[in-house]
Parts: structure tokens; C-alpha cells; sequence
């Protein structure tokens, strides 16, 4: 006969589970035996392959295995993966213990629910412990559990568990939760990681059907998707990072000090000073009374782990011979977001360099790839936005000679409609705009990448805003991927769903020639 119990010793009553003993040696003898069921009589001995055609309802069939019956003593002999414990004969690494009742062999199996894992990781796949999950059902209820000694969180309605926390771990499996969908919501993440913006970017929607399998919801396709054999919802928690970049007459200013305030400036917010020109955010604010920002030598101040939210920097001294913006132009706004597809400074998912002019109304924009280095060709166009046509137009530019106060490391522009082009290049990586006007907001697209490169898009374009004052500010820095290439063997560009660790294929190649084909059986019929 057959016993299944569960990880803690309990009978499985769920349903019952179906087996098949074979001989292995009389393949056409065999004997169906009912979990938790009544014994059968065998009339043959030696090996038998046991297999468990169904598993009890929310588990997982075990392994097939085989036992070696002595017909005359009515034991088992040996069995697959063997040991001996407490003086009883187990197999399967201990999944299987052989007991008797009388000449009754008994062989108590042990089940392991279906279960899936959330699985915690960083933007680059790393594990990261000590999240807290909340699992809401479709009525908006917390979802119970009891928690076994494997740390595995077992659905029970008499649970008293609603928060799914381990601060050593990484992965939480959850078992036996019943057919209907469910919502997964982080509600907690250790620092310096950030929750996202809005409880639906903290929210994965799940769904388990009636044979327990696990499906995510895919929120660009609007459908549910099998997770696939690991059953794993992975989860990525991101850190933020900005950086102020701060100019005059294009050169980098050391020395410039800046305040950190919240959303409506009523706080000024304290870092911790890590290296010169960085600092990092922490949540105990009486922990450091750190409050003023220094740019760097590279002019530059970055300000690590924020979390999510609007905030203002506010300019409180800059090197002489500039001097401080007036008015408005003092505060610089940050707005940071983070959702399903990372973090967004100002609305840049690439750009997090914000750039502060201290010559009134001039800028600069530069163009780099992933890795910071500086690409010196590709075209582009500076528009400025029309307010009365509420649009982008373009502007035409001529280079002006550099009168010695700027950057030798830069090409100088300046508008001129009338003699000037539409189109500029980057001799150097960096240009500079002078002479531009007040009240403004203008962007710069790129019409044709540097060669090797991607072009960006229209969304990662660069921006600035001049206040009424001639203060700048903007995103830019322009960013490239390079173009990978594949040898004549790669026809497709394997891409992996980090939510459902489910493949897809791209098929690239393959939908270019697929085009060709049709293009030529059209021009075939036109002429037929």
C-alpha cells in the first residue's frame, strides 16, 4: 500500500493520487494502486518501477523509482537512491520511507506542493534579500499563510501570515494557493533600493489555474503568460543616481555648492559624503548633517539612493567672476520615477546628467555612448518649441569663432534663420549654444547616428529650459547604443522576459527575408 503525507507528516486528503507498479522484467504485469488506498496483491517478485500517474491536487508527482521486492520475505530489498534511517530503508534521497504492517509493505511517500518562487533581484539579475510582499486575491484581500520549516509560505485561511519577509533571503516559495488570480505587491525594500513611484509599478498580477501552473500577467500585451518550468516571478527592485553638471562658458566649475530640498522646498535634505563631488542619500536624516553639495573637479555632483519624488537643488554659491541665478533661476528641479522600466530623471530613462549653465542663456550638449566616451560625428538638429503652434520647430545655426573664453574642446553656435543650417555635426563631442533666448525650452534630435551606433529616439532626446533670467538647465547629454553585430550563423537575437524568465525570439533576420519574399512574389504577380 501507499501513504502520502506532506513536508510535516500530515495525510494528504486534498484528493487521491493514482500509481503504477510495473515489473520490470514482465512488463505486462502491472498493478494500479490508489494513494492513502487500499493494499493490492502482488504475485511476483523482484523490481518493481513505481510511477505516479496523478499526483494529489496542488502537488507534485514524484519521480519515478523502482523497489526490489523478496517474494518470500515480504521486504523491500533495495530501491532507487537508497539510504537507511532510524533503521528504516528510504528512498529517493529520504522522499520514500518502506514500512510494514504485518506481510503489508508499506511505502510512505512524501509530497512536495506545487509551489512558485518571487524571486528579488537588481537591475543586473543580482539577488537582493529582505524584500516584503503583500499577495492580494481578486476581492482585494490579503492572502493568508502558514509558514513550514523549509521557509516555504503554504496558503492556510486559518493562517496568521500576510506579509512575506526574510531578511536572509532572496526567494519566497508559496504553495497550495487556490485557482484565481492574485496580485503580488511589494510594500517594503531594503535601502538603498527604491520602491517604485505608484502601487501598480509595485504590483505583479498572477494568475493559478485549475491544475495549479502559474501564469503572469505580460501589462504590454495585455494577456497572461505561462512562467515556464522555474515557476519564478522575478521582481527588480532599482537604486537611483543622479548628477548636476555644472558650466561656465562650457568649462567645468569646482567648488559650486548646491542645497537639496523636497518637493515644496520646505525641508533642506542632509547626505552622506562619500568621495569628493559624491554623496549618498540615507533615510534616518538625524544620522548626518551633511547639507551642502560641492561640485568636483569634472564639475560635477552626484547624489546616490533618493527615493522616488520631486525635489529642488538650489544654487547657494558659484566661482567667481559668475554669479548666482536670480529669481527662480536659483532652484533646478528633479524629478525622479521609477516604474517597470527603471528610473527616470526628468523623464530620461538614459539621461541622468543635468546640466547647469552659469553664462546666461548658453548650453551645451554632448554625445556619448553607454560607456561615457565621447562620439564626434552623426548630425543633429536644435529645435526650439513653438508655444502658439504647439510644437518643435527647427532652427538654423552658424558656428562663431571662439573668442577664447569658452572650451577649446568645443564648436560654438549660435541662430541665424537666414544664413545659417538646419543640420550640425560634433567635431569634437560637445557644442555649445550662446546667444539663445529667454523663456525658452529647446531639445536637440538626432537625424543621423555616428556610424557603428543606434539612433536615439525622439523620448531620449536631449532637453533644456531657459527661465526668464537666461538660466539653463536640462538633460544633455545625448546617449548611443553601438550596434551589435552578428556573425552569419545568428538569424535571430534571443531576448529573455525578466518577468516570466520566459524566452522569446526576435526574429530579426528572419522577417527580413520573410519581407523579401513577399515583395517578390508581388512584383512577380504584377508582371504575370
Amino acid at each position: 500500500e501507499i501513504k502520502k503525507v506532506d513536508e510535516e507528516n500530515k495525510t494528504i486528503s486534498s484528493s487521491p493520487s493514482k500509481f503504477t507498479l510495473t515489473h520490470v522484467n514482465n512488463q505486462s504485469y502491472s498493478k494500479a494502486i490508489t494513494g492513502n488506498g487500499s493494499a493490492v496483491n502482488l504475485i511476483y517478485s523482484g523490481q518493481y518501477k513505481v510511477s505516479e500517474e496523478t499526483p494529489p491536487k496542488g502537488y507534485e508527482s514524484i519521480k519515478d523509482f523502482n523497489i526490489t521486492i523478496n517474494g518470500e520475505t515480504s521486504k523491500v530489498t533495495s530501491c532507487s537512491n537508497q539510504e537507511v534511517v532510524n533503521g528504516n530503508l528510504t528512498c529517493l534521497n529520504r522522499q520514500v520511507i518502506v514500512k510494514y504492517n504485518g506481510t503489508t509493505i508499506q511505502l510512505v511517500i512524501t509530497d512536495v506542493a506545487k509551489n512558485f518562487k518571487i524571486l528579488k533581484v537588481d537591475a543586473n539579475n543580482n539577488a537582493i534579500n529582505g524584500a516584503t510582499f503583500v499577495i492580494k486575491d481578486s476581492k482585494g484581500n490579503a492572502v493568508k499563510f502558514s509558514k513550514s520549516n523549509n521557509n516555504i509560505y503554504k496558503y492556510d485561511a486559518n493562517g496568521t501570515i500576510t506579509e512575506l519577509n526574510n531578511n536572509s533571503l532572496s526567494s519566497y516559495p508559496v504553495s497550495l494557493l487556490p485557482e484565481g488570480e492574485y496580485k503580488i505587491i511589494e510594500t517594503n525594500v531594503p535601502y538603498p533600493y527604491r520602491l517604485a513611484t505608484s502601487e501598480e509599478d509595485r504590483t505583479t498580477n498572477i494568475k493559478i489555474d485549475s491544475n495549479r501552473n502559474l501564469l503572469i500577467y505580460n501589462k504590454k500585451l495585455k494577456t497572461y503568460e505561462a512562467a515556464g518550468a522555474d515557476a519564478t516571478v522575478r521582481i527588480i527592485n532599482y537604486r537611483t543616481k543622479f548628477t548636476v553638471h555644472k558650466i561656465g562658458h562650457s568649462n567645468p566649475l569646482e567648488g559650486v555648492q548646491f542645497e537639496l530640498y523636497n518637493s515644496d522646498r520646505s525641508v533642506r535634505l542632509n547626505s552622506l559624503y562619500e568621495s569628493p563631488g559624491v554623496y549618498n542619500y540615507v533615510d534616518d536624516q538625524n544620522s548626518v548633517d551633511n547639507y551642502v553639495y560641492v561640485t568636483n573637479s569634472n564639475g560635477n555632483i552626484t547624489i546616490n539612493n533618493l527615493p522616488a519624488g520631486k525635489y529642488w537643488l538650489k544654487e547657494i554659491y558659484t566661482i567667481p567672476p559668475y554669479v548666482l541665478p536670480t529669481g527662480e533661476g536659483v532652484y533646478t528641479e528633479v524629478d525622479i520615477n521609477i516604474d517597470e522600466d527603471g528610473v527616470s530623471i526628468n523623464n530620461s530613462y538614459v539621461n541622468s546628467v543635468i546640466e547647469i549653465s552659469n553664462t546666461p542663456n548658453s548650453f551645451n550638449f554632448y554625445k556619448r555612448d553607454t560607456e561615457g566616451n565621447a562620439l564626434t560625428t552623426g548630425k543633429y538638429k536644435l529645435q526650439k518649441f513653438d508655444k502658439e503652434a504647439n510644437k518643435y520647430v527647427d532652427l538654423k545655426l552658424v558656428e562663431v569663432p571662439n573668442d577664447g573664453t569658452y572650451n577649446e574642446d568645443t564648436v560654438i553656435y549660435k541662430v541665424d534663420n537666414k544664413d545659417g543650417k538646419i543640420q550640425f555635426t560634433l567635431t569634437k563631442g560637445v557644442a555649445t549654444f550662446i546667444d539663445m533666448e529667454s523663456s525658452s525650452t529647446y531639445r536637440i534630435i538626432e537625424t543621423v547616428a555616428p556610424e557603428g551606433y543606434t539612433k536615439a529616439s525622439i523620448k531620449d532626446t536631449a532637453t533644456v529650459r531657459i527661465d526668464e533670467y537666461g538660466n539653463a538647465s536640462g538633460l544633455l547629454v545625448l546617449i548611443d547604443q553601438k550596434i551589435v553585430k552578428e556573425d552569419d550563423s545568428a538569424y535571430a537575437e534571443l531576448i529573455v522576459n525578466i518577468q516570466t524568465g520566459k524566452q522569446r525570439i526576435l526574429y530579426a533576420a528572419v522577417i527580413l527575408v520573410v519581407i523579401g519574399i513577399i515583395a517578390g512574389l508581388i512584383a512577380y504577380n504584377r508582371k504575370k
